[in-house]
This record gives C-alpha cells, structure tokens and sequence, in this order.
C-alpha cells in the first residue's frame, strides 16, 4: 500500500466514523446503523487518482470489460466515477485537459455512498474509533 493509498483508508474510517455517528442515532440496531452508514453519501471516492484513471479511460474507450467483471458495488463505484468525468470533461474550466489532469478532481467529488458492504464497516469500526481516539488525545495535548 502506498502512502497516499494509507491517507485515502485513514481519511475513510474517519469519513466512515462520522457518517456512523449521523445514523446511529436513529438507528434501532447497531447493524441497521452499519447498513444506513456505508449507504450514506461519502464526501470523495475512495480511490487513488491513479486507480480511477486506469479504469475510466477504458470506460471511455468503449472497453467495459474490466469494470463488468468486477463485484457489484466496486463496479458500481467505477460507473459512478465514469460519469462524473464525462461531466466534468464537458466543463469549460477542464477544456483540453489531459483526463488524467480531470480525474484529480474527479475522486475529490462527493460519491453518492461510501461503496463498501456493511460487515467491512464492521470490520473497520473498532480501527477507525481506536485511531478517532488517538485524534482526539494528540489534538488535546496541542
């Protein structure tokens, strides 16, 4: 894993914690609140810029392939970033822009759910409070 790939799932769990913390509260189980959250919009997609661009150029190109094969919410994932670039691409500020230039933009935008099952909440819950908590330690101590 590479460092900004390690900023992107640290910035995950505590976008995750905060969209759980949303819910939670009008939520009768903690697996309803699991469900309500990882369906909740996502402020980004959770992709590095390198990742999306391999993938959406194919998209563009005609070649699908690749995204169909995958699991349905990773695929979903990609054809929610495919039509957000050709959003963008048609934008004036992006006119001739490279799509590799546009997709730095492009995983930056809000992503309509978190793309991921509920039991991998589940999983990362207690990592994204313990680091939540060590957040909270180093900002009193500043």
């Amino acid at each position: 894993m590479t460092k900004r790939n390690f900023d992107i799932s640290v910035q995950q769990r505590a976008d995750l914690l905060e969209a759980y913390r949303k819910v939670a509260p009008i939520c009768l189980t903690q697996k309803q609140a699991w469900e309500h959250t990882v369906k909740s919009p996502a402020p980004r997609y959770y992709v590095s810029r390198k990742q999306a661009f391999q993938k959406v150029v194919k998209m563009i190109k005609g070649d699908f392939s690749e995204v169909n094969a995958m699991k349905p919410l990773r695929q979903s994932m990609y054809y929610s970033l495919y039509q957000k670039t050709l959003q963008m691409i048609d934008k004036r500020e992006f006119a001739g822009k490279s799509l590799h230039y546009i997709m730095q933009f492009v995983v930056c935008q809000p992503a309509p759910s978190f793309f991921i099952q509920p039991y991998a909440l589940m999983k990362i819950f207690p990592i994204a409070k313990k680091e939540d908590k060590e957040r909270m330690m180093k900002n009193r101590k500043e």
